[in-house]
């Protein structure tokens, strides 16, 4: 039973205060139990008591839990650096704890490489393929999303293979991912790494995927702290886009309009969604809605030149001049973007 395991190490690591083993089986147990504010005072106690890989991981991954990633980095890059942290039975575990923390912190190509390690180790762990991929994407970088579709490529023929279930893994050691998740969140990270690399067909087949999954909802849900990699305003965008640059506006428009509707705030989203007004021949609301842009954050330099550049679109249109005055508005917004960067 979990309370008389946990009576039997309490009782043990008090009346054995300097046994670094105990304090860590305490702190395993809480960990096991997602207890990380429990597990911390038994942690660090092993750690202190007797610094080793396992000791030092187990430390992170309750930092880790409880939000602390700075702390955890710098404990996990002396970690990988202890005598025996090579060892079959910690090694990929601890190099895939240090991969994580470094891809939440931005240091995408030591994570890149930390992930790399861990898949080489073990190729048949799809999560970790996966935050590869997402590590690579990540970098917005052409060459880096071509090796992210390889992965993902890859990772996608296996979970379609008649083995998946008794020979892959399909969740990382705590917490399972159902398969259908971990396939919207492949073809997610695809759909990405296919707009990066250029693959823009390709692109939009598996943003039309994702978003026809029953799931696809809850992509965030399993994202932990990549949880913006699965939002529905950052794969809409990504979405839309595509598909206006492939000239099909009016899958733009529709994805960006409920995308605006369930997420008013993302100005982003609401400047593709102006774009996709024009480029469908709406003037007056690509107009209505490049105004609401402007409205909402004035002194935004970016936004400022954005809707500069999108009123003249507007302005040159067939339909524009006829319906719409945006010349005093562009005049005025001119004047204001001197001020701020004269």
């Amino acid at each position: 039973q979990p309370e008389q395991a946990l009576d039997v190490l309490r009782t043990a690591s008090q009346a054995l205060p300097n046994a670094a083993v105990l304090h860590l089986a305490l702190g395993e147990f809480y960990l096991a139990q997602n207890q990380a504010a429990q597990a911390m005072s038994s942690l660090r106690r092993a750690e202190k008591l007797a610094a080793t890989p396992l000791s030092a991981l187990r430390l992170a991954q309750a930092l880790v839990q409880l939000g602390h990633h700075a702390e955890a980095r710098q404990l996990l890059s002396r970690a990988v650096e202890r005598p025996g942290a090579h060892q079959p039975d910690v090694w990929p575990e601890l190099a895939h704890t240090y991969a994580q923390v470094l891809r939440v912190q931005g240091d995408l190509p030591l994570a890149v490489q930390m992930f790399t390690e861990v898949v080489n180790l073990q190729p048949d762990d799809l999560p970790a393929r996966l935050e590869l991929a997402q590590a690579l994407v990540a970098s917005e970088e052409q060459a880096a999303a071509q090796q992210a579709i390889q992965h993902l490529d890859q990772a996608l023929e296996m979970i379609s293979s008649p083995t998946v279930g008794a020979d892959l893994r399909v969740g990382p050691p705590v917490g399972h991912q159902p398969h259908g998740l971990l396939e919207a969140r492949l073809r997610a990270s695809l759909a990405e790494a296919c707009r990066i690399s250029g693959d823009l067909p390709r692109a939009l087949e598996n943003y039309r995927q994702v978003f026809d999954l029953p799931v696809s909802d809850c992509l965030a849900e399993y994202s932990n702290d990549y949880s913006r990699d699965y939002s529905p305003s950052r794969l809409a965008a990504g979405f839309g886009q595509v598909a206006l640059q492939l000239d099909q506006p009016q899958t733009a428009l529709a994805i960006l309009k409920e995308a605006v509707r369930l997420d008013p705030g993302d100005l982003f989203l609401q400047r593709l969604l102006s774009e996709a007004y024009l480029a469908c021949g709406l003037p007056q609301e690509a107009f209505e809605t490049a105004q609401s842009v402007l409205d909402r954050s004035p002194a935004s330099l970016e936004n400022l030149n954005w809707f500069i550049d999108q009123g003249l679109r507007i302005e040159e249109s067939p339909a524009g001049p006829a319906q719409i005055s945006v010349r005093q508005h562009l005049i005025n917004a001119l004047d204001f973007a001197s001020r701020l960067a004269p």
